[in-house]
């Protein structure tokens, strides 16, 4: 797997860590590996859309950056 994709899975985990860690009432329920899981995916593929964003924004593409930017519903 490539190095900056394995920094952008451990930077979504770390996320989704913080998160559940931030409100332990809230989240140390049972079944909240599921609620985990769902905040690490979320956070990793927004990461991976705004990574895509800056490289097609790096080769003077900002159209291209916004097509990503739309297609992908990232704020």
């Amino acid at each position: 797997m490539n190095e900056r994709i394995k920094e952008l899975a451990e930077l979504a985990e770390q996320y989704a860590d913080d998160i559940m860690n931030s409100d332990p009432a809230k989240y140390d329920k049972p079944g909240q590996v599921k609620v985990w899981r769902e905040l690490m995916q979320d956070e990793f593929a927004r990461l991976i859309v705004r990574e895509c964003m800056a490289i097609a924004t790096g080769n003077g593409s900002d159209f291209t950056a916004k097509d990503i930017e739309q297609h992908f519903g990232v704020e």
